[in-house]
């Protein structure tokens, strides 16, 4: 029996990490594991007791009727294994795939969510000057021609998936225009 299994490069702090969560989250939605991804909720609620109508119980000489209150359902809130479960394999699933300098940062965190949300915070730069650096990128990007057309398209896409990452939007239109501009002169 064999089972294909895509591998994910191994993110060592010094890579794409967009690029890597993108792939990451692809395996997380295959497993079946996004949602322990985005929360660290592993509670559900069960029901202890029934809810129960208010009833009249009529009285010994049939004048006097007396009122049960309604009762409420009665739960309680547990852990769930079905999540937890999923928790474990999900933060397996992302200490397989990052090298030994990234998991000494997160190796503290006891959900995957929380190994998510700090890996998030460590690598995906949103700040007011990163904006700024890769919006410049991208403005000035010029094609090496030392390199193919396929390696420059890649690197002005890679600058266009960064600027998208920090919710800065160039329409399809002016991608184009830059990227002809940045076409050195035949």
């Amino acid at each position: 029996m064999t089972t294909t299994r895509q591998e994910v490069v191994c993110f060592d702090g010094s890579g794409d990490f967009w690029m890597w969560t993108t792939r990451m989250m692809a395996h997380f939605g295959v497993a079946g594991l996004k949602d322990v991804i985005h929360s660290d909720d592993f509670e559900i609620e069960v029901p202890l007791s029934p809810a129960v109508p208010a009833q009249m119980i009529p009285g010994a000489d049939g004048n006097d009727a007396q009122v049960v209150p309604a009762q409420p359902a009665t739960t309680q809130r547990i852990l769930d294994p079905v999540k937890l479960e999923k928790d474990e394999r999900a933060k397996d699933m992302i200490v397989v795939n990052i090298g030994d300098f990234v998991l000494r940062k997160i190796k503290h965190c006891t959900t995957a969510a929380s190994m998510w949300a700090l890996l998030d915070r460590l690598y995906m730069s949103r700040s007011l000057p990163n904006r700024i650096f890769v919006q410049s990128q991208f403005y000035t990007f010029k094609c090496n021609s030392a390199k193919t057309i396929d390696i420059n398209v890649d690197e002005f896409l890679k600058i266009v998936a960064k600027m998208n990452s920090l919710n800065v939007n160039v329409s399809n239109e002016i991608k184009a225009i830059f990227f002809l501009n940045s076409l050195p002169a035949a």
